[in-house]
């Protein structure tokens, strides 16, 4: 599909040659062939393939042929669903127009246009709606670090809490730990992926710097600031990490203390019923002489002696807390 901003909206019908050159801003979202084919006629440039898009090397991404700058960043995408996306976006600066290529929908895209909608001037030419859209992607990147810091946060808590002693009688303690290792999974995937499109917009910003033609002070200093935001994102994003991995040991080490309340369970009730099974091991003993065997007591202080044997040990093990 091809969109382009025209009159400070959206315009998908009636592209003819003269509206296309004219637009500063054309939006590519997952385009056919005959598409491809005529934006590539009618505006004199070489779309980089998809197969090119997803190359990881830095002069894959970024490069310039004559004048024309084909610049490609990892961008996220479903980041509220259970399978985030990273896929590359790429944006051509190209005589003056702005040429965005993707076959994913990057929720950048749709708040660019909500920009623009609200201030047009924003993509006056192409080197503005480069770098508002540029903008745009920082900010919505920062968004979801401060998403992630809070499922950080969230998670913390499940796990910690569930390490707290609850003294309230029938309250159960048992938590979904495995849930909670499976979120902490998800967020680490997401946590990986918003590092590696952040590096992606490091290095788009640092090449459009140095090869922007024609930029003014005002494109030059949103650069710098779109610059030390990556850098201050950069190092949240590596402090996130961080907590993940504390989060990841503190989650395996509260399933490990489930599993010890477990095994010490077992273990209390076998040293408990040990002293009754070792008494009536010996009354199982096949002697003529027993004096036990001819009382007529001797059966109910048998049965007795095994009881108070299994009830003391449980009484001590509860007052010391071991159960």
């Amino acid at each position: 599909m091809i969109r382009i901003w025209h009159e400070a909206d959206w315009r998908q019908e009636g592209l003819d040659a003269q509206t296309l050159i004219a637009a500063p801003w054309i939006d590519a979202s997952s385009p056919d062939e005959s598409e491809r084919d005529t934006l590539e006629v009618l505006l004199q440039v070489e779309l980089p393939e998809r197969a090119e898009m997803a190359e990881i090397e830095a002069s894959s991404r970024l490069f310039a042929i004559s004048e024309t700058l084909f610049l490609t960043t990892p961008v996220l995408s479903d980041t509220e669903t259970d399978q985030p996306v990273l896929a590359p976006l790429t944006m051509v600066l190209h005589r003056g127009q702005l040429i965005t290529l993707r076959y994913h929908e990057p929720r950048s895209i749709a708040l660019f246009a909500g920009r623009i909608r609200r201030s047009p001037v924003l993509a006056r030419d192409g080197s503005s709606a480069l770098i508002g859209l540029i903008d745009t992607i920082v900010d919505r990147t920062a968004d979801i670090a401060e998403m992630l810091s809070r499922r950080l946060d969230e998670s913390f808590q499940e796990v910690f809490l569930n390490l707290t002693p609850d003294v309230r009688p029938g309250k159960s303690r048992n938590t979904d730990l495995q849930k909670v290792l499976r979120e902490v999974g998800r967020t680490g995937d997401l946590i990986g992926k918003l590092r590696d499109s952040i590096a992606g917009q490091s290095r788009l910003v640092a090449f459009l710097n140095a090869s922007l033609p024609g930029k003014s002070g005002e494109l030059r200093q949103r650069l710098k600031v779109a610059a030390r935001d990556l850098q201050s994102l950069t190092e949240h994003a590596n402090f996130q990490a961080q907590r993940m991995s504390m989060l990841l040991d503190a989650t395996l080490g509260a399933i490990n203390i489930e599993q010890n309340v477990i095994v010490r369970s077992f273990s209390v009730g076998a040293a408990a019923f040990f002293p009754p099974a070792l008494i009536a091991g010996i009354y199982g003993m096949n002697f003529d002489f027993m004096p036990e065997l001819h009382s007529a007591w001797g059966y109910p202080v048998a049965l007795g002696v095994m009881v108070a044997s299994a009830v003391i040990p449980l009484w001590y093990f509860r007052r010391r807390g071991w159960m």
